[in-house]
């Protein structure tokens, strides 16, 4: 599945269940250490294995979840100083994605 509006961006499948998980690990919903039971998360975020793993790779690449052998996912321990430097960094992208994004909105996609 791809979500797509016109003037937005696509998102696939492993992109919005990245974007889920990253909400819930940062509202801290999933804590440090929380294991992250792949059939049980793909299951509840109604999408397959495959972009689930997908999803994981990319959290892990951000240093936000650790795969490992035999174990699976878990959430990795962030310091004080790791979420500073993830939220500033968010605090300077944003707006300037939702300003871009803005700009090909039409009254449409309000609806």
């Amino acid at each position: 599945m791809v979500i797509n509006k016109p003037g937005l961006r696509h998102v696939t499948r492993a992109e919005a269940a990245a974007d889920e998980i990253r909400r819930r690990i940062l509202s801290g919903q999933y804590v440090d250490g929380y294991q992250l039971r792949q059939d049980a998360l793909a299951n509840e975020l109604g999408i397959s294995r495959i972009p689930l793993r997908e999803a994981l790779v990319q959290l892990e690449s951000e240093g936000l979840v650790k795969i490992l052998p035999h174990k699976g996912a878990i959430v990795s321990e962030l310091s004080i100083d790791e979420l500073t430097e993830l939220f500033e960094l968010r605090a300077l992208l944003e707006p300037t994605l939702v300003r871009k994004s803005v700009k090909k909105l039409s009254a449409d996609d309000f609806k």
